[in-house]
């Protein structure tokens, strides 16, 4: 190859490059990296991606438990191996793994979504907050250094928050309490090893003074056994 072709490939080379770098710098900030650090209206949590708490101490994704056939959105130890998922969003509305096109949204008004490939609901949070439309670019769900998964509105006041909807896990700083209504949060068990769905046990405050925690066996049912604890 004479010293003008190898040239030409060299140019056609840079100009490849080039050409690379600019498209995608075009791209939406959520297709760069893997990681996240927040899920905002205009920066959904995609396949393959995970939201980190700033520490780098949990980490929020999509995983399968144990190959199982569905997938669902968990919080994990990120540099703990074997993995440990402590909470599950849709522990009772799992997606198919073979759903690659799946994502976790916060919309406008604060609301966290979970869509599958056909951009149908499977999970949602349900609120309504009252982020003014002037400020609702500033909503954001972000992960904290003690696990819980919260969204913020444009003043960093937290509209929701996962501590109130644990799983199977207490973490430190998360509480036990019944609400004015008179509605506890529980830790219930996991189905099985491959199910994050509530299984058989339950736990957490018995509605009376002084507060004792109980487990219940057969998860609170009419045919359910309490035990103190």
């Amino acid at each position: 190859m004479d010293v003008s072709a190898r040239s030409i490939c060299a140019l056609n080379g840079s100009m490849f490059f080039f050409l690379f770098n600019f498209l995608f710098s075009f791209l939406p900030s959520h297709y760069h990296s893997a990681q996240l650090d927040e899920i905002t209206p205009s920066q959904p949590l995609a396949q393959g991606q995970t939201l980190v708490s700033p520490g780098h101490i949990f980490e929020l994704g999509f995983f399968s438990p144990n190959n199982s056939a569905n997938k669902y959105v968990g919080i994990w130890h990120k540099d703990i191996s074997p993995r440990k998922v402590v909470w599950v969003a849709n522990r009772e509305q799992p997606l198919a793994v073979a759903d690659t096109s799946v994502s976790l949204t916060v919309s406008s008004n604060g609301n966290l979504k979970l869509v599958d490939g056909k951009h149908k609901s499977i999970w949602s949070t349900n609120i309504t907050s009252l982020v003014s439309s002037s400020n609702t670019s500033s909503v954001a769900a972000v992960l904290k250094d003690n696990g819980n998964f919260v969204v913020n509105d444009h003043l960093e006041a937290e509209l929701w928050q996962s501590f109130d909807h644990p799983c199977d896990t207490i973490l430190p700083n998360m509480v036990f309490r019944y609400d004015k209504s008179g509605k506890g949060n529980f830790l219930s068990s996991w189905k099985a090893d491959n199910d994050p769905s509530p299984g058989k046990f339950l736990l957490g405050l018995a509605p009376q003074t002084p507060s004792q925690v109980f487990i219940w066996i057969n998860n609170g049912s009419n045919d359910s056994h309490s035990i103190p604890y």
